[in-house]
């Protein structure tokens, strides 16, 4: 997957966007999920993937996402970051994909002990 995705014309910030600029915006917009099964294409994209990747057949296009935000949390990105990376309005909106890991615990304790020891507030 990782190889195709290398291959693929960026045509916006996301990885999902439609195959054709929307005819008033002139862009490339991401697919939709609200409306009458608006996913249904995507959905299927996502499952012919799963088959020829061999992953598991109950992964979804949320999990991708859920997946994506995860890392990008990992990955120390700001709140910010990930929304724009994400198209998301909201925070909260975020929050619901981007899920905590031991890896952001560990990067968050890391940063406040070296902002103690920077100061000379030593907790050692």
């Amino acid at each position: 997957m990782v190889a195709r995705l290398e291959t693929v014309v960026r045509t916006g910030t996301l990885v999902v966007m439609r195959d054709a600029p929307d005819p008033r915006k002139k862009v490339n917009m991401p697919w939709m999920t609200g409306g009458n099964n608006a996913m249904r294409y995507v959905q299927s994209e996502v499952r012919r993937i799963c088959r020829a990747a061999g992953l598991p057949e109950d992964l979804t296009f949320t999990s991708f996402r859920h997946g994506g935000h995860t890392d990008g949390g990992n990955a120390d990105l700001t709140d910010a970051q990930m929304r724009a990376l994400g198209g998301h309005k909201t925070t909260a909106a975020l929050l619901r994909y981007a899920k905590e890991t031991d890896t952001q615990r560990q990067v968050g304790a890391r940063k406040r002990l070296d902002a103690r020891t920077k100061k000379g507030n030593l907790s050692e």
